[in-house]
């Protein structure tokens, strides 16, 4: 794959998850209240990972034109809005991405972020990674709310990193079994971080866009090729 192409794939991903949702949580029955997010996330990723598109257009826009998203405003301003979540480098950690944001939150709050970079860093397999969100979660329902946009971010980051996991690693075909082998596959390795890197950058813009303006549904990938997912990592 060409280095170009890599790159807008990690720059897009940073748009998974950027879209505004009106309206307050629906209770999930004791589980993440904001689940759909997540949810809708993996609906709207799969628009656009079906569609390819025009790598030049803003993937924000090409989810209001082509998926039918009502950002509840117009198309230019909703991408004007976003647009910073989409363009910021995927390489910094989940925890320097939401700095901006930080004042938000308080230190008990914002250490979900330095705690999911510790998924990230660790995790050998999808099912640890899984875990280990499963267990942060289970956490932010025993000690959370979603009174306050801070606390809905975090239920919004966790809900689009367990939907985006289980999309991107069965896009892909990952197990993790090889990852964490005695002589792992250096391939597989590969491939398995740059999933990883994606899904950070699919729930930073959860978390993001949540502390901007509401709940997150989702959002684009402006790298989506026409060779689909499991061909761009």
């Amino acid at each position: 794959m060409k280095k170009h192409s890599k790159t807008r794939v990690l720059t897009a991903m940073l748009t998974l998850a950027v879209l505004v949702l009106t309206g307050t949580p629906a209770s999930a029955g004791g589980g993440n209240p904001l689940d759909s997010v997540g949810v809708e996330h993996n609906v709207y990723l799969g628009c656009l990972m079906r569609n390819g598109g025009d790598p030049n257009v803003s993937p924000l826009q090409r989810v209001v034109e082509e998926c039918g998203f009502d950002p509840g405003t117009s198309t230019e301003e909703f991408v004007a809005t976003y647009s910073p979540l989409v363009e910021a480098d995927p390489r910094l950690t989940v925890a320097e991405r939401m700095r901006p944001y930080q004042a938000a939150y308080t230190s008990y709050q914002f250490s979900y972020f330095t705690r999911i970079d510790q998924v990230i860093a660790n995790a050998q397999s999808a099912a640890a990674a899984d875990a280990m969100f499963a267990q942060l979660e289970a956490e932010a329902i025993d000690r959370l709310t979603t009174r306050t946009a801070a606390e809905q971010s975090i239920f919004a980051a966790l809900s689009v990193a367990r939907h985006s996991l289980k999309y991107w690693t069965q896009a892909t075909g990952i197990t993790g079994a090889a990852v964490g082998a005695a002589k792992p596959d250096r391939k597989l390795t590969q491939k398995w971080w740059h999933v990883l890197i994606v899904v950070a950058a699919d729930l930073v813009g959860a978390a993001g866009g949540t502390a901007i303006g509401g709940p997150v549904v989702g959002a684009a990938t402006g790298a989506a090729s026409s060779n689909g997912a499991a061909s761009v990592l």
